[in-house]
């Protein structure tokens, strides 16, 4: 009995211990204690008083959950826990992100660890469900990571996964979707792996797209391919699933028809994948698609007539791509020139697409991507905007200062997210539909004047609005447009151009700066002073 009575002993001490560090947080006495600061520059670090003493507590604490006492754990991770707003307790004034030396995970799956052993099995979904609702804000977890917290598993889960799959699905939005998915299928595989995914699926809901998904891939990856196609199908058509996730279902499926030789109908998968959820790369895989069936001109031509009806209109860029590989130049020009000489930055400006496109068509080739200004910006047409990563949406990202986000925790970018990214360039597809227009020398001239006029507005707008940052990329502009009058045989009016270009802004010293620096990288070697 002595080493029981050691560890009560013991465990009191701590509670002791953990009662006097909430009463000097209570007290106010690292009020001021704040762990970073703004000077007026940047986020500069300050030292945490508290979070040593916070440190060794819950080392302590993680002592005696290795022990085996989850009992005393449990209330001693509740008691510290409460000090930072989880735990049910809303009075706290710490945080976690602060802590210097604590495993914060770690901490956290075993205190869910503690509260699955400790509360009797009638209670014990509700308990654990709780937890995983209060923790939503700060640590997405899984039961593989609460299970693998202590040597033996997770004990009882046969009678515990019923039950946590009803209440996940039962969910009111405290808990993320995409976490409501993760865990889901988490617990699917552990009932019973393809045959319960398959009934979660079928639970009405928003988890039924995610779920859905996964009831797809796993079946793939069995090489169950027949039922996976089935799959995919059944997810297309699911209540609960939403745009998005039906739109990554048409990907599987166009992607199961292909390996199935069945080209007819993976076209049909990626059109509908595309009019779901329109991306850069389910337009590059509908066209890769379509040309390996012989239809790419018959597919393009019809999604470019459904743009209208779907209250698109080829305004902007993605429509203006679909127009450009049907071959539509004069209706993408229309909303080139309708739109703003400034924000081509935006994902949906059609600028940084079209007008290198028509430079382009003008010349009656593409530019190889080394040769210049032109070259460079038609080369950065593949540069999908939409794709580039955003911190506010990774789960790994709390915004706070000093935290970076965690790339372990990216949202996917595979083929769960869409289509194979294996497929043709833009650039490419662009450059054959350049090949596939007979524009007369007319029309030629005619391309080039619009194309220099837009030129013309956007620097005026960035050199006159005094843009500053963007000035080189005015500069770019100018260059790229005196190469394409190159590229037709007309060096000379390039040169010209150039120099009215340069006399335009006598006073805007760092514009003719970028603008003689930008020489230097161009086809034209004379400087067009």
């Amino acid at each position: 009995m002595r080493p029981r009575t050691r560890g009560r002993a013991s465990a009191s001490k701590l509670e002791a211990r953990i009662k006097s560090f909430a009463a000097r947080v209570a007290a106010g006495e690292y009020a001021e204690d704040e762990g970073y600061r703004w000077d007026g520059y940047g986020w500069e670090e300050e030292e945490t008083a508290w979070a040593p003493d916070a440190d060794a507590l819950f080392a302590e604490v993680g002592e005696v959950f290795v022990g085996g006492d989850l009992a005393a754990a449990r209330a001693a991770y509740e008691r510290l826990l409460a000090l930072f707003g989880l735990a049910g307790d809303d009075g706290w004034s710490l945080e976690l992100w602060q802590l210097e030396s604590t495993d914060v995970p770690e901490t956290l799956a075993r205190y869910v660890r503690c509260v699955f052993e400790t509360t009797p099995t009638a209670q014990r979904v509700q308990a654990v469900y709780q937890v995983f609702r209060d923790l939503a804000g700060v640590r997405a977890l899984s039961l593989a990571e609460v299970s693998t917290t202590r040597v033996d598993p997770l004990p009882d889960l046969g009678a515990f996964v019923p039950g946590w799959i009803d209440a996940l699905v039962a969910e009111n939005d405290v808990l993320l979707l995409r976490d409501r998915v993760r865990l889901l299928v988490e617990a699917a595989n552990l009932r019973g792996g393809v045959d319960a995914l398959a009934d979660v699926a079928g639970r009405p809901g928003p988890h039924q797209g995610g779920v859905g998904l996964a009831w797809i891939d796993s079946l793939t990856e069995r090489g169950r391919l027949v039922e996976a196609r089935a799959a995919a199908e059944l997810t297309l058509d699911l209540p609960g699933a939403d745009g998005a996730h039906r739109a990554r279902a048409g990907d599987r499926l166009a992607d199961l028809h292909a390996r199935a030789g069945d080209t007819g109908e993976a076209v049909a998968a990626r059109r509908r994948a595309w009019s779901l959820q329109p991306t850069r790369a389910r337009l590059l895989a509908l066209a890769g698609t379509s040309g390996d069936a012989g239809v790419l001109l018959e597919t393009l031509a019809a999604e470019a007539d459904a743009l209208v009806p779907a209250g698109r209109a080829g305004r902007d860029r993605l429509g203006c791509e679909l127009l450009l590989l049907a071959g539509r130049l004069d209706e993408a020009v229309a909303a080139l020139t309708g739109s703003p000489p400034l924000g081509w930055h935006r994902a949906d400006h059609p600028g940084q697409v079209v007008l290198p496109f028509l430079w382009a068509a003008a010349m009656g080739t593409a530019p190889p991507a080394g040769s210049g200004h032109l070259g460079r910006l038609y080369a950065e047409i593949d540069v999908d905007p939409d794709a580039l990563p955003q911190f506010e949406g990774w789960s790994g990202w709390d915004g706070m200062p000093g935290v970076t986000p965690d790339p372990g925790r990216l949202p996917s970018t595979g083929p769960s997210a869409g289509p194979s990214a294996t497929g043709p360039l833009l650039t490419g597809l662009l450059a054959d539909a350049i090949g596939r227009l007979s524009p007369d020398p007319g029309t030629r001239e005619q391309w080039l004047v619009i194309a220099g006029g837009v030129a013309d507005a956007r620097i005026d707008a960035i050199v006159s609005g005094k843009h500053r940052g963007a000035y080189a990329r005015a500069a770019s502009l100018a260059y790229a447009h005196a190469e394409a009058l190159a590229g037709v045989g007309r060096t000379a009016h390039a040169r010209d151009y150039l120099a009215a270009v340069r006399a335009r802004f006598p006073r805007h010293t760092a514009f003719r700066g970028e603008f003689d620096a930008a020489a230097t990288t161009s086809t034209l070697r004379g400087k067009g002073r």
